[in-house]
């Protein structure tokens, strides 16, 4: 089923039920933006994926959308995933479990 979301036709192919649906692209730069957060936070934290990739209608435009349970400062975090990593993100900070889809 095709949806127009943001403006874009997408492919919606419904909700995820574990990390392992997405894309194998899409898991290795998720546990990189992980690894890159673990490693900038100085500690092990928990990541979980939300947005377009959880409810299965990202494209190649999206951005990765990351709940961490760290209250950073998420702007200065998604100009320094850009800047080192090249990726798009919005990180956001919750102690709620909102997503399921917990990124190893």
């Amino acid at each position: 089923m095709i949806i127009v979301r943001k403006g874009r036709p997408r492919e919606f192919i419904g909700r995820l039920q574990s990390f392992e649906d997405l894309p194998i692209k899409n898991q290795e730069s998720l546990k990189e933006i992980k690894i890159f957060l673990n490693k900038h936070l100085n500690k092990d934290i928990e990541a979980y994926v939300y947005g377009s990739y959880l409810h299965g209608f990202s494209d190649e435009f999206s951005d990765y959308d990351i709940i961490i349970n760290e209250n950073v400062n998420r702007n200065e975090l998604d100009e320094l995933i850009l800047k080192k990593l090249n990726y798009n993100v919005n990180i956001i900070f919750s102690v709620d479990k909102i997503s399921n889809i917990l990124i190893p």
